[in-house]
């Protein structure tokens, strides 16, 4: 017989084991922690929904509160593994000269390197993580289109945005 306590870790468990199966290049390898640091991310987020609905306001107003949610969102990407490299090198230097024809030379971009232009267009479209704002709900969700395009099994709010850190607490079953 297993106890709450248990059926709890084991849901934590699973959830992280589905997310690195979705977020392949996740930096953090064990589900149960990439699960925690998740977790703290959502609360985070939780807190300017909260904040932006009950005040006190931002010194910056609603720039800096997109610059909160930005710096938020970056970190869940990061961990998730869910960006691109910018612009992949293939090692080899570009026969362009520094000046006005390296910054308008197509092979390089301006940075010297010559540019894995196949490597870009392979690439894996991302998964879109959203910070939802509103504070009745989680505030990391994926997009409920990517959910059903990539057929993806996980915790899901009533419009089909999926939960990327749920509560799987006692009381929140």
């Amino acid at each position: 017989m297993t106890t709450k306590q248990e059926r709890m870790y084991e849901a934590i468990e699973k959830h992280g084991r589905q997310l690195l199966a979705i977020f392949p290049n996740a930096t953090d390898r064990d589900p149960v922690s990439l699960c925690k640091r998740l977790r703290r991310l959502e609360a985070k987020g939780a807190a300017l929904g909260l904040r932006l609905c009950n005040g006190p306001e931002f010194a910056g107003g609603y720039d800096e509160a997109d610059k909160v949610s930005d710096a938020i969102l970056s970190q869940v990407n990061a961990l998730l593994g869910n960006r691109h490299e910018y612009q992949p090198k293939t090692g080899a230097k570009c026969s362009c000269r520094p000046g006005v024809q390296r910054d308008n030379c197509p092979s390089c971009e301006g940075t010297g390197m010559v540019v894995d232009f196949r490597t870009i267009r392979q690439a894996k479209p991302l998964i879109r993580v959203l910070l939802n704002r509103d504070p009745r709900g989680y505030a990391l969700k994926i997009d409920d289109e990517d959910m059903r395009r990539l057929d993806l099994r996980l915790h899901s709010d009533m419009g089909g945005y999926g939960i990327i850190a749920p509560d799987f607490s006692e009381g929140s079953n």
